[in-house]
């Protein structure tokens, strides 16, 4: 199927309205199939085995949470890293990227390579494509002496006009472009794409600011250029689902899917390699390399010309992973979770492997107790208690979709503060580990934790 078979202004309503809802499948070649079964507003091809489908929110609602868009936060950095910025503000100057100054490139080993007479390994010729929140492409790191950039393009998914060809929402600022604006007084006037944040600025500046002498700095590959895709923020009723405050920052994982195509079609067009830059984050999914976000990453990674570099590492001292298996004597496990206060909600999920199939209960706080609920495949349940504010939505699948194992997700809204107990009742199987994740990031508060929790698996590598 082709891309001209929609409609491209109604492709980028469905895409970046709230009234749709998105939904990313591995269709295996047949889009027929895929079309008949759910008739989408509109459809985005990553490549041969995944879209991206759009349709109203009244005829996709009913899919289940464990089979809508995955959602990812950047990994935070020290205070030091990124000075505080105004959102509003156009001048994004003050990024602060001293953190990365010579001294630290030497500790890290990098510096030899940079001086080696047969080496030399600067970048020269790689592309290093960051998708994040944007950059502010005004800061000296990515400005060379002659005020040209070294920004080979910038696809900001949050301004509508211009999209890249090949896509439908977005719009796609080139290096004529980004030079044309450096030598305005008014920049931004001229490319508004800005980095409210500075995240994306940050990781730029490490991985291929500029070399600057006089400001005893330089990236990691102060010679490779950059690809920047700015993601367009999570829409409001994954926030919902997931429970996510307000003003924490989300992203869709099929929006990066799509920033990764467009980064990689901006090699393919130069005939370079590529590195990706991904400092995001998540606890959905099953950490075992069979999401449809990680197998699209082995299949790009398979690519000789092609490196995929990920951060990790920040969740291991947070206590927001469990594991278990029952003892043969004991068929049932608690576990137990503090809450904090002011927490607003939460999914906890709980993953399994096949053959086995377990229940859960509930104990709260205040000594309410709710039984085992039943195991039933597809179904999902809303508990309420008498003494609580706090509902919780189960829901059962007891095949997976992408791992055909067990999957229970636990969506808790206006959760008391104190020790909840999760009561796992094994019903049949061959009792493999059982793991538990709360969210990652700032989706909760650091008060909010496994009071028996295991960082062994807190985070993992597939095979890119």
């Amino acid at each position: 199927m082709e891309l001209s078979q929609f409609d491209p202004l109604l492709c980028q309503t469905a895409i970046t309205d709230e009234s749709y809802y998105d939904f990313l499948v591995d269709y295996g070649g047949d889009l027929t199939r895929i079309l008949n079964q759910y008739n989408p507003t509109c459809v985005q091809i990553i490549n041969e085995h995944y879209v991206v489908l759009h349709g109203k929110a009244t005829e996709f609602s009913n899919i289940p949470l464990a089979y809508s868009p995955r959602c990812f936060s950047p990994l935070t950095m020290s205070s030091n890293d990124i000075s505080a910025t105004d959102s509003s503000a156009t001048d994004l100057s003050a990024t602060d990227l001293s953190a990365t100054d010579l001294s630290a490139i030497e500790e890290s080993g990098i510096l030899p390579l940079f001086t080696q007479p047969f080496l030399q390994l600067r970048g020269n010729g790689v592309l290093v494509a960051i998708i994040d929140s944007g950059i502010d492409y005004t800061h000296p790191a990515f400005v060379y002496e002659d005020n040209t950039s070294k920004l080979i393009s910038i696809w900001d998914q949050t301004i509508s006009g211009a999209p890249p060809q090949g896509f439908y929402f977005g719009t796609e600022y080139t290096t004529e472009q980004i030079n044309t604006a450096l030598t305005s007084e008014s920049p931004f006037l001229v490319v508004p794409t800005v980095d409210e944040s500075g995240h994306g600025t940050f990781l730029a500046g490490v991985a291929a600011g500029r070399f600057m002498p006089e400001s005893n700095f330089s990236g990691t590959a102060p010679n490779a250029e950059l690809v920047i895709v700015k993601l367009k923020p999570a829409k409001n009723y994954l926030r919902d689902l997931l429970v996510v405050k307000p003003e924490t920052t989300i992203y869709q994982d099929n929006d990066i899917m799509l920033g990764i195509k467009f980064a990689l079609q901006k090699a393919a067009q130069l005939g370079r390699p590529l590195v990706i830059c991904l400092s995001l984050g998540t606890n959905l999914g099953g950490h075992d390399g069979r999401t449809i976000f990680e197998e699209y990453l082995d299949i790009i990674s398979s690519n000789h010309k092609t490196c995929v570099v990920t951060a990790m590492g920040n969740e291991t001292t947070l206590a927001r992973h469990t594991s278990l298996r029952f003892n043969q004597a004991n068929q049932v496990s608690n576990v137990n979770i503090r809450i904090g206060s002011n927490e607003i909600g939460f999914l906890l999920t709980i993953w399994g492997e096949s053959p086995d199939i377990f229940t859960v209960g509930i104990i709260t706080p205040s000594g309410e107790s709710v039984q085992q609920v039943p195991a039933r495949l597809g179904q999902s349940d809303l508990i309420s208690f008498i003494l609580e504010p706090t509902t919780i939505l189960i829901e059962y699948h007891i095949f997976e979709n992408r791992t055909g194992g067990p999957l229970i997700i636990m969506r808790f809204n206006k959760p008391s503060e104190g020790i909840w107990t999760i009561r796992l009742a094994r019903v049949s199987g061959v009792n493999q580990t059982i793991h538990m994740w709360l969210p990652c990031c700032n989706w909760i508060t650091t008060n909010t934790y496994f009071m028996e929790p295991n960082a062994d698996t807190t985070f993992w590598s597939s095979k890119a």
